[in-house]
C-alpha cells in the first residue's frame, strides 16, 4: 500500500490507543510525572514508529491523538520525536496561518457504518 503513493501510514500509537489503567489513549494520567510520562510516550510512540519504518520503508511524520486527548506535556513530547504534525479530534476545517498550526491540526472522524458519502453530506 505504501509504495502505490496512495497510502500514508501515520503514528496513533503501539499500545496506547485504549482505556486502561487509569489513562485514555495517549493522554498523561492523573498524578503521573513528567518524566514517568514522557518514557511511557516516547517508547510508545518510537515502537510503532520502527515498526511502521521496517515495513514500509517510511518514518511516519504526523502522530494522530488517540480518543483526542491531549495536554501540553503530551504535544512538547510528541513535537521532541521529530513529528511535523499533529491531529485532534475536533471536527473543522484547517487554516494554516503559521508552522505551529500543524501542531493542532482537526479532522472528521468517520463513525462506524457511516459511508463516506454520507459523513461529506454533512459539509455540503
Amino acid at each position: 500500500m505504501s509504495k502505490t503513493g496512495f497510502f500514508e501510514f501515520q503514528n496513533h500509537t503501539y499500545a496506547l490507543h485504549e482505556i486502561k489503567n487509569g489513562r485514555k489513549g495517549a493522554a498523561q494520567k492523573s498524578g503521573e510525572s513528567y518524566e514517568a510520562y514522557k518514557k511511557i510516550l516516547a517508547e510508545d510512540v518510537e515502537r510503532l514508529n520502527n515498526d511502521i519504518l521496517s515495513y514500509t520503508g517510511v518514518m511516519p511524520t504526523s502522530f494522530i491523538y488517540p480518543y483526542g486527548n491531549f495536554n501540553e506535556n503530551t504535544e512538547a513530547i510528541i513535537k521532541e520525536t521529530g513529528f511535523k504534525s499533529i491531529l485532534n479530534c475536533y471536527e473543522k476545517v484547517n487554516y494554516i496561518d503559521s508552522p505551529d498550526d500543524l501542531f493542532s491540526l482537526c479532522r472528521f472522524l468517520r463513525p462506524s457504518g457511516e459511508t463516506s458519502a454520507e459523513i461529506f453530506s454533512k459539509f455540503q
